[in-house]
């Protein structure tokens, strides 16, 4: 007998395996909970409602969860973050180019912001989506197929790199 069979006898045999029926109930009973969870994260109810109706669905297709609330609890949150990340896209990069004077009132912030110009493209793209518009290492490594250490390697070159050309462009 495969190890599956095996699972499933020892279900069976401890009473452990509940009907489609049984655990729809059992989730019924906890909607709000799991409702409220799915707010807290996405902050929409549309979303909210779109996760939870997957979780509902992934948890009502594996007979073999000892605890179906804390199955559909995990699978909401996973469904959340998933709905997290595809929120967030990629600003163009010519847009947060076009970042005026007005932006940036500050003299010294504007001069920055043009020297930036004079990073190679790879370094200037990375430090603008990880400084400008909020990803994460692990984010930008997914984006970009790369380590993540050199991605970190990659924002802390470029820097360093705006460091030396402020402090030159100051001393002259």
């Amino acid at each position: 007998m495969s190890h599956f069979g095996l699972l499933v006898v020892y279900y069976i045999y401890n009473g452990q395996i509940m009907s489609q029926q049984d655990r729809l109930q059992k989730l019924s009973e906890r909607y709000l909970d799991l409702f409220s969870l799915a707010m807290s994260i996405v902050q929409n109810s549309d979303d909210a409602r779109d996760a939870l109706q997957e979780a509902i669905a992934t948890t009502l297709a594996r007979p073999f969860t000892r605890d179906p609330y804390a199955f559909c609890r995990h699978a909401l949150r996973n469904n959340c973050v998933d709905i997290l990340r595809h929120r967030r896209r990629l600003a163009p990069i010519r847009d947060i180019m076009k970042l005026t004077s007005e932006t940036y009132p500050d003299e010294a912030a504007k001069e920055a912001w043009q020297l930036k110009d004079e990073l190679p493209e790879q370094l200037r793209v990375m430090m603008e989506l990880h400084d400008v518009e909020g990803y994460t290492y692990s984010d930008l490594a997914a984006l970009t197929g790369r380590s993540i250490s050199s991605i970190k390697r990659d924002i802390a070159y470029a820097h360093d790199k705006m460091r030396r050309m402020i402090n030159n462009k100051n001393e002259k």
